[in-house]
C-alpha cells in the first residue's frame, strides 16, 4: 500500500502543470475525481429508475390485455357489446391498428429497458475500471462476470436496443477494466465472459437481430464500431483474441467463396455484406496501429500470413475481395517496415 501511496504521488508531482504547487494540483484531481464519481452514480441511479419505471408500464399493459381476455369469456357482455352488423368491418379494423399500436409501444418499451440494462452494466464496469486498489472481494469478479454477460445477453437479443455511441463506450469499458487490472485476464470465467461477448458481436455482423426492422447495414455499421473501440482500447492479449475471432470469420468466407465457385452454388448477399465489415475492420485495425509504437510484430506476422493463405481461394475468381485483402496487408507491411504512413 505504501509503495502505492508513492507511486502515485510521483505521478501527480511529474503531470503537474508549471505554476501550480503539487498540493492544489493534488486537490483539483481529488476534485474532479469525486465529481466524475458523483456523475456516474447519477447515470446509475437515473437508468435504474427508467428501468423500474418501464417495468410498470409494461405490467399495466399486460394487465390490461388480461381485462381484455375476461370480458372476452363473459357471453353476456360480449352481446351486449356486439356492434350492428354494419359496423363489423370498420369496427375491426380499428382493433387491429390499436393491437398494432399496442404491440409497437411495447416492442419500444422492451427497447428502452434493454437500452437501460446496457447503460447500467457500462456505468458499473466504468466505476470498477476507475478504481486503482486491486479488488479481490469475491463479490466484485461476480459483479464484474454478470455485467459482461448483460453486455452479450442485450446484444444477443437485439443489436439495436443500445445507441452506438454506447455500444462503443460498452467496448471502452470492458477493455479499460481489463487494462486497468490486468490480473482479471488470468480468470478464466471473466475471460470467458470476454470471448462470450466478442463472439456474440460477430455472430451479429454475420446475422443480424430483426433484420426488417432495422437494416443490416446499420446493425454490422454499429458492430463494426464496438469492435474497432474495442481494439483500440485493449490490451494486447485482448487485442489478439479479437483478431483471431475475426480472421476466423474472414477465412470461413473466403472457403464458401471458393466452395461457391466450384460448387456454382450462389453466396447470399448478406454474407458478402458481412465480409465488407469484417475486412473493414481489419483495415481500421491496422491505420490505428500504423501510429502506435508499441504493436506486436508477431501478431503483425501472424495476420499478415493468414490474409495471404485467404487470398488463395479468392485471388483468381473474386478480384474485388482480392483487392480488400491486399489493401489490408500493404498496411501491414509498412508497418513490418518501420513506415508510418496512411495507406
Amino acid at each position: 500500500m505504501l509503495a502505492l501511496k508513492v507511486a502515485v504521488a510521483i505521478a501527480v508531482i511529474r503531470g503537474k502543470p508549471e505554476g501550480t504547487s503539487s498540493l492544489e494540483y493534488a486537490e483539483s484531481l481529488q476534485r474532479k475525481f469525486i465529481l466524475k464519481q458523483s456523475q456516474l452514480e447519477n447515470d446509475y441511479a437515473e437508468a435504474r429508475l427508467k428501468i423500474s419505471k418501464l417495468e410498470k408500464q409494461i405490467a399495466k399493459s399486460d394487465t390490461r390485455n388480461g381485462e381484455t381476455d375476461n370480458i372476452g369469456n363473459d357471453d353476456s357482455v360480449m352481446h351486449s357489446l356486439t356492434p350492428p352488423p354494419s359496423d363489423n368491418a370498420q369496427n375491426k379494423a380499428h382493433l387491429d391498428t390499436d393491437e398494432t399500436t399496442c404491440n409497437n409501444q411495447v416492442e419500444l418499451m422492451a427497447l428502452e429497458i434493454e437500452n437501460s440494462k446496457f447503460i447500467q452494466s457500462v456505468v458499473c464496469l466504468k466505476n470498477l475500471a476507475s478504481s486503482y486498489q486491486r479488488f479481490n472481494d469475491g463479490d466484485v469478479i461476480k459483479t464484474v462476470s454478470e455485467n459482461i454477460s448483460i453486455l452479450s445477453d442485450v446484444l444477443d437479443r437485439n443489436v439495436m436496443a443500445p445507441p452506438e455511441s454506447n455500444l462503443c463506450k460498452a467496448s471502452e469499458a470492458v477493455a479499460n477494466l481489463l487494462c486497468h487490472h490486468p490480473w482479471l485476464e488470468d480468470i478464466d470465467h471473466i475471460m470467458e465472459k470476454v470471448c462470450r461477448l466478442i463472439e456474440t458481436v460477430l455472430s451479429k455482423i454475420k446475422r443480424p437481430s430483426n433484420p426488417y426492422q432495422f437494416p443490416p447495414h446499420r446493425q454490422k455499421r454499429s458492430l463494426m464500431q464496438m469492435l474497432v473501440s474495442f481494439i483500440r482500447s485493449s490490451s494486447p492479449h485482448l487485442s489478439i483474441i479479437i483478431l483471431d475471432s475475426l480472421m476466423d470469420v474472414w477465412e470461413e468466407f473466403c472457403q464458401d467463396l471458393r466452395s461457391s465457385r466450384e460448387t456454382g452454388t450462389p453466396i447470399h448477399p448478406l454474407a458478402i455484406e458481412s465480409s465488407f465489415f469484417i475486412i473493414r475492420t481489419l483495415e481500421l485495425t491496422v491505420k490505428f496501429w500504423s501510429n502506435q509504437c508499441n504493436v506486436n510484430l508477431k501478431s503483425l506476422h501472424s495476420l499478415q500470413d493468414r490474409l495471404e493463405k485467404s487470398l488463395l481461394n479468392v485471388v483468381d475468381f473474386f478480384p474485388l475481395v482480392a483487392h480488400a485483402v491486399w489493401k489490408v496487408t500493404a498496411g501491414i507491411e509498412q508497418i513490418l517496415q518501420g513506415h508510418c504512413t496512411t495507406f
